[in-house]
């Protein structure tokens, strides 16, 4: 009886997972750029927060898993509060100062790619 009401959890479940992981709250069909200062690189689940100032207004950037990123070569110290970036990003649809990460560049020209292509990136 258990295996069953757990089963049915799971499944009732599913369609929020799901969500969780949908890209309906950014436009992918656009991608805009940011430079601005870091303020905050929170390496958290289930997704890393950049968190930029630009021009007197503060950006939330959202990016995927901490263990995706580490295994793209990313790391909790590689940016650190006041480090100059560039954000390339797919902004939120209804224009708030949100955005799904494509790719950092720092001032020295590198560029940091926010995931290998996997299942956590947004989906149309």
């Amino acid at each position: 009886m258990r295996a069953y009401i757990l089963s049915l959890f799971l499944l009732a479940s599913a369609p929020l997972l799901q969500a969780h992981h949908s890209g309906a709250l950014y436009d992918l069909t656009k991608t805009s750029s940011v430079r601005g200062s870091v303020k905050s690189f929170q390496w958290i689940n289930p997704h890393v927060i950049l968190l930029v100032a630009s021009e007197g207004k503060d950006w939330r950037f959202e990016l995927t898993s901490p263990s995706r990123l580490a295994r793209a070569g990313w790391d909790k110290r590689l940016l650190n509060n006041g480090d100059a970036v560039t954000i390339e990003f797919n902004p939120m649809r209804d224009g708030s100062p949100v955005g799904w990460v494509r790719k950092v560049t720092l001032p020295s020209g590198k560029v940091l790619l926010f995931t290998p292509q996997g299942e956590d990136s947004p989906q149309p």
